[in-house]
């Protein structure tokens, strides 16, 4: 039985390290199309405040481990994170809104494939 909770929380860890790992630079890109004269100051922002954001994070799981002298917290913690961040993002509309961006811009300058 605990080789096969073992085995079900590794598959969950694979898949969320695969999404993160796709969505990272697919999301980095749609930012960084937002405005091409200042992609790199976007690029900065974004890693600025990704590494702020980590570093909150550990230093909020280290007191949640601390304090309830375990990791069931600190997983907790980072569900309940993860959860939060999917409903920031999509309740923004910021994902419609750049496929909106994208529509208009196509109609303007089709690209065609030869």
């Amino acid at each position: 039985m605990k080789r096969l909770v073992v085995t079900a929380v590794s598959a969950v860890y694979f898949v969320i390290s695969a999404m993160g790992g796709i969505l990272f630079p697919l999301l980095m890109g749609m930012l960084t199309g937002l405005n091409p004269d200042i992609r790199g100051t976007i690029s900065s922002l974004a890693n600025s405040v990704m590494y702020g954001a980590t570093t909150i994070g550990s230093w909020t799981a280290g007191l949640l481990y601390g304090r309830f002298h375990g990791f069931t917290a600190v997983g907790t913690f980072a569900a309940v994170s993860m959860a939060v961040s999917l409903f920031v993002f999509k309740g923004s509309g910021w994902s419609k809104r750049n496929e909106t961006l994208v529509a208009r811009h196509d109609q303007v300058s089709p690209t065609r494939v030869v």
